[in-house]
């Protein structure tokens, strides 16, 4: 009998240690699962907000033609043009970046950092932006010096000063001036 109970009391014990063991490996699988939620999330929130700059700018300059075509020079309208063309554009590379992003994510892309004109890159951004600062009179300059370079991956920082820029916008009052420059 001593033996018996010696057995049972260890094979409770084995029984318990297992059930702690599933228990942590459950609570490791929701912790998984809680933080691929958050990831997708943050995915849905950027993918969101990183759409509506371009399509704000789209819908900025098409009011500005649809409103006012007779009271806007040929080349004002032309200019317009560009912008929602460049917006498209962009808005393309925006999508394509962020399935880009996603496979980065899973280990199917590499991160591509490369020697980059920064004025360039921020001139990208202001052209997709300026349609929602024409919406409030708001001016954009840029002060970025044409011969300074970085290493970034190109995309990632457009990404980047498109939603600094978009949020810029969204909290200048009209009639204000966005100054995007560099120390």
């Amino acid at each position: 009998p001593a033996q018996r109970r010696l057995m049972e009391a260890f094979a409770n014990q084995g029984a318990q240690a297992i059930e702690r063991a599933q228990l942590e490996e459950q609570n490791r699988q929701i912790a998984l699962l809680q933080s691929a939620e958050k990831l997708q999330n943050t995915l849905l929130n950027s993918i969101s907000h990183d759409l509506r700059t371009p399509f704000s700018s789209i819908l900025g300059f098409t009011d500005l033609l649809l409103a006012h075509p007779n009271r806007l020079s040929d080349e004002e309208k032309r200019q317009y043009v560009q912008y929602i063309q460049e917006s498209s554009r962009n808005m393309l590379n925006l999508v394509n970046s962020l399935l880009d992003w996603t496979r980065i994510q899973t280990g199917r892309i590499p991160f591509a950092p490369s020697k980059s004109n920064l004025s360039t890159i921020i001139g990208r951004s202001v052209k997709m932006i300026s349609g929602a600062g024409l919406q409030k009179n708001i001016r954009i300059l840029e002060e970025i010096p044409y011969d300074l370079f970085v290493f970034v991956d190109q995309n990632l920082l457009l990404q980047a000063v498109n939603n600094l820029l978009s949020n810029a916008v969204k909290f200048t009052n009209p009639g204000g001036t966005i100054t995007i420059g560099c120390a």
